[in-house]
């Protein structure tokens, strides 16, 4: 909920300075987009009012809200897009970069490790109370819940009206313009560096034969230079505008990208077809019937959670809307699994854990897709709160925790013994220790992805031939590494950093960075007013 907050906020702040600089949308515009979008459609495409009022209804909006939330949304793009920096990225900067990025590091690494080590020391009663009394507060039963499940799907709503021929052929030519398959132009595209490869590629390239030999002659597959079977809508305006303008087995003249000079090639043309209404009747059916369906599981779904708001008491809520539940008693997140022994369930388990432990008591979620026509909410019927454990069901844990302190310092009392050893140059015992003498490395998962990251850090942030710190990588596991090694050209073409990937990276980064310097500055020159409005809002 912060996080929806503070974007609300930002959003504020950066319409309160877009309309200061006189940005504006028509409502014209506005009401336009609103007819076009889809959400608002019936099952014959077009605007219905009805639909457009229950999601006003459903969200508790009126029209003219909805207009200027919409509004605010297109002025803000407007602005915000104005601000992309991109494109000029010094190479110098970008080069310094690859060569960090690209260097590469070989090391030795010094473990210890005390995870499988066998503890013999002797534990007294006194341990255990003493090591009790310093961690009872985290010895805690685990937070159990009652919960109920309610199902929402096709099973739970009236039976549908009947769907006769003669209304599905009537959805068929309302909607006939839909029923096409659109015209497929099979396309290949050659890249060259400049124009003049381009335009001898042309000249030397006169049918199908000559341009397949090319590909061939150059070790360029087929399937690399396909486009596919490219249709109307699918590549940017120009690509696609040039690509609808060739004739059969014709070459387009040659065109500048960001990536090269292109030349297409059109080998084959499949036709519009328009599809008759037998080849599309069970499909329109199919589609009305399903999203009859889906409203109607969303219509019992509004009516229960609205009965669920008004009352707060799920047995009436749900003889009102004539559902069941079905009940669990004492959950927990580590038993979440025994939920999906009942096969309804279609959830996401990370998702049913949030709707189940983030709702408090006798409160109920907001409803989930279960899947294709499905609804399910949970209602916490009662939470059982964690209780400190007693030293009788903790002493486990307790000494649990004993040893792991016990590993710990061995652990970091053998890895100071070795530093001071390695740094006399002094021989040690190589059974306590594990050495190992990496390959080349990047500080990235490019080259030996299995080193650890901790491990690679300290490879690439220690001086070339000198120890590192002693790291602690996880509970019982120590490390020394010392670099002995390093080059800026090992890496192999394909694991290099690409320059144009990069640029757009740090293109993406100081788009970020300026959007929010440029939201802090607005933030300083009209924070009173902000605050002043949202505070009138409630």
């Amino acid at each position: 909920q912060n996080t929806v907050l503070n974007n609300m906020i930002n959003q504020k702040y950066v319409n309160i300075f877009s309309k200061d600089l006189g940005i504006k949308v028509s409502d014209k515009y506005i009401k336009k987009s609103i007819l076009r979008n889809q959400m608002f459609h019936d099952q014959l495409g077009v605007f219905n009012k009805d639909y457009f009022n229950y999601f006003l209804n459903r969200n508790n909006i009126s029209e003219k809200e909805l207009i200027n939330i919409n509004r605010d949304g297109l002025i803000n793009d407007i602005l915000i897009k104005s601000l992309s920096f991109s494109k000029n990225i010094p190479d110098d900067f970008s080069k310094n970069i690859i060569k960090k990025r690209d260097l590469v590091r070989k090391a030795s690494v010094y473990e210890v490790d005390t995870t499988s080590k066998i503890i013999n020391n002797k534990i007294s009663q006194e341990d255990i109370v003493k090591k009790y009394n310093q961690i009872k507060s985290s010895l805690l039963t685990p937070e159990k819940r009652n919960v109920s499940l309610i199902y929402i799907d096709s099973k739970d709503i009236e039976k549908l009206p009947s769907l006769t021929d003669n209304d599905i052929l009537s959805i068929y030519k309302k909607n006939v313009a839909e029923y096409v398959e659109p015209e497929r132009r099979l396309t290949y595209q050659i890249i060259f560096d400049n124009k003049d490869d381009a335009d001898n590629f042309i000249k030397n390239t006169s049918n199908k034969k000559s341009f397949f030999d090319y590909l061939k002659s150059n070790n360029i597959k087929k399937e690399d230079a396909s486009l596919g079977n490219i249709i109307k809508g699918q590549l940017d305006e120009k690509t696609e505008n040039i690509i609808f303008a060739l004739n059969l087995q014709e070459l387009s003249d040659p065109f500048k990208t960001s990536f090269g000079w292109k030349v297409l090639f059109l080998e084959n043309i499949i036709k519009e077809k328009k599809l008759a209404f037998s080849e599309v009747k069970e499909k329109i059916k199919s589609a009305y019937l399903n999203d009859l369906v889906n409203e109607k599981v969303y219509e019992k779904a509004d009516s229960f959670y609205e009965k669920f708001l008004e009352n707060n008491n799920l047995k009436e809520s749900l003889n009102y809307t004539n559902l069941s539940k079905v009940s669990y008693k004492g959950l927990s997140i580590d038993d979440i699994k025994k939920l999906y022994e009942n096969k309804k369930i279609k959830i996401a388990e990370d998702t049913l854990i949030k709707a189940i432990f983030n709702a408090g008591e006798k409160n109920i979620s907001d409803p989930l897709e279960n899947s294709k026509n499905s609804l399910l909410y949970v209602h916490i019927d009662k939470i059982i709160k964690p209780k400190q454990k007693e030293l009788k069901n903790a002493k486990k844990q307790i000494l649990d925790a004993i040893y792991k302190e016990i590993k710990q310092s061995i652990a970091l009392k053998s890895s100071k013994e070795l530093m001071v050893k390695l740094n006399n140059n002094k021989a040690f015992d190589k059974s306590l220790y594990s050495i190992q003498d990496t390959g080349w490395l990047t500080s990235d998962s490019r080259l030996i992805p299995s080193i650890d990251d901790k491990i690679k850090k300290l490879i690439f942030t220690t001086p070339l031939n000198k120890y590192s710190k002693i790291t602690q990588i996880d509970d019982f596991r120590f490390v020394i590494v010392k670099p002995t090694a390093q080059k800026n050209n090992v890496l192999k073409d394909d694991k290099k950093t690409n320059l144009k990937l990069l640029n757009q990276e740090i293109d993406q980064s100081i788009d970020n960075d300026i959007l929010n310097a440029f939201l802090q500055d607005i933030k300083v020159d009209k924070k009173s007013s902000v605050n002043q409005n949202f505070l009138n809002s409630f």
